[in-house]
């Protein structure tokens, strides 16, 4: 049989090569199927944007994961994938708290007073006048 995993017949004409590549497989669809589950809690005890940020917080960090030694054909860190990390970091970081630091700042309340102004009308409609007449036989 050409099988991934044969059946438990065979388990002892395994070298240990195979074994090893069998519980490398098992340990995949585990963490994978861990990985989509925690992705639907944040979604659902979260947000999409929360799960967003996690997500963009995993391309440095499997960067740094593949250059672990016992990684296949890893490599080195390099300065440049430290300034990425910090410079991805530094941008998540101030995306999420930014509004409370400038809230901090500014001493702003809530987010309407963000907001701009309204520009003034030079003109004034009645509410009368704006609105449609099919909309007076509903009230």
């Amino acid at each position: 049989m050409n099988f991934c995993i044969e059946p438990l017949s065979s388990f002892s004409s395994l070298t240990f090569s195979d074994f090893v590549l069998q519980v490398f497989v098992n340990l995949y669809l585990f963490f994978n199927i861990g990985y989509n589950i925690l992705i639907i809690f944040i979604l659902k005890y979260g947000s999409a944007n929360i799960l967003w940020l996690a997500l963009t917080v995993m391309v440095p960090l499997g960067n740094l994961a593949f250059s672990l030694p016992f990684m296949p054909q890893h490599t080195a860190v390099t300065a440049f994938d430290l300034v990425g990390l910090a410079v991805i970091m530094t941008g998540l970081l101030g995306y999420r708290k930014g509004p409370d630091f400038w809230k901090a700042i500014y001493g702003l309340e809530d987010e309407e007073d963000l907001a701009p102004p309204p520009k003034p009308s030079f003109h004034s409609v009645s509410s009368e006048t704006k609105r449609s007449p099919l909309l007076n036989d509903f009230e």
